[in-house]
């Protein structure tokens, strides 16, 4: 399934289908929960796990899957997978599950006879580090965001069994047919949207703060979300959206994702005017600051600044293209 901007197989992504993702983002409450929140002083450990976790996203990926005909006796598993976030780096390892920080993505096993086999979809921000994606391309007055998420299909159990630490759950079991649906009608058309389109990487999750302006204290379905985050375990819930809502094949029993978030308190956004010069230099200003932190010299400068990302006076919405003022 890798990313594709050829004009052969273009499919732009349509305005249906992102009603129906927009759905399942409205289910969040049922699949997506969040494990824990990286506070400010948390998202100091960002730049030096980030910085050696480069990789050419989807180098191996396949652009088709063959599962093997069933009879439409069910045979295969859909299961979801987490490993700490970054835990390919040795550096890292397991370090940051402390955290509560974590990678999310899907493994498919058909099983007939004495053959098992499996198949590991990632769904991920495809420029390699993240930090391409927390700030634009800067030159000659202009910015351009690189923030597309897609799916990547593999052959096998990506960095093999012992990799995923977190969890290892099994939540569907599909038919052949069923689970050919699920990629010709969704992940393939999907991956071939229009670069830009959505859906983008959005690290950062703005919602409302814990209390209210009488000082009263809101539960967490009480805060309203500004903007939403989409990460790797977006990807995941709305395949089991897919499964669930368009293949018919609902679990007995609720399942919860318990998936990482960068959560951002924010009192109020105000949508600012790009096209005024003015609001777009100070834009500008505010965005060469951010990669001055991220891409200057010096690890533990990265370290000490880190917290000034979060509390830059400007945020980019990828998906809704605005830029908004805190």
């Amino acid at each position: 399934a890798r990313p594709t901007s050829s004009s052969s197989q273009l499919h732009i992504f349509s305005p249906s289908r992102a009603a129906m993702l927009q759905s399942a983002w409205g289910r969040f409450t049922f699949l997506r929960t969040s494990l824990g929140l990286v506070v400010v002083a948390a998202a100091g450990l960002l730049p030096s796990s980030v910085s050696a976790q480069f990789y050419n996203f989807c180098h191996d990926g396949i652009n088709t899957v063959e599962f093997i005909d069933d009879g439409g006796n069910a045979s295969v598993d859909v299961m979801v997978v987490q490993a700490p976030l970054f835990s390919t780096n040795p550096k890292v390892g397991q370090k940051l599950k402390h955290l509560k920080m974590f990678h999310t993505a899907l493994v498919f096993a058909q099983t007939l006879e004495d053959e098992r086999r499996h198949w590991t979809l990632e769904f991920d921000f495809i420029a390699g580090s993240i930090f391409n994606g927390i700030a634009p391309v800067i030159a000659n007055g202009t910015m351009v965001w690189n923030n597309d998420a897609r799916y990547c299909l593999t052959r096998g159990i990506l960095w093999e069994r012992d990799h995923w630490t977190q969890a290892f759950d099994q939540v569907h079991r599909l038919t052949a047919d069923q689970a050919r649906r699920l990629f010709q009608e969704f992940i393939f058309p999907f991956n071939s949207s229009a670069p830009g389109s959505f859906p983008q990487y959005e690290l950062w999750r703005l919602r409302t703060p814990p209390s209210n302006a009488d000082g009263g204290q809101l539960s967490s379905d009480e805060r309203k979300i500004q903007i939403h985050d989409v990460t790797c375990a977006d990807g995941v819930t709305w395949v089991l959206h897919f499964i669930e809502a368009s293949l018919g094949v609902v679990r007995a029993e609720k399942y919860q994702l318990l998936a990482s978030t960068v959560a951002v308190d924010a009192d109020a956004l105000e949508e600012v005017d790009h096209t005024d010069p003015n609001v777009w230099a100070d834009l500008i200003r505010c965005y060469e600051n951010v990669n001055d932190i991220f891409h200057g010299a010096g690890i533990f400068r990265k370290f000490w600044d880190a917290h000034k990302v979060l509390s830059m006076q400007y945020i980019y919405d990828t998906n809704s293209h605005k830029y908004y003022r805190k």
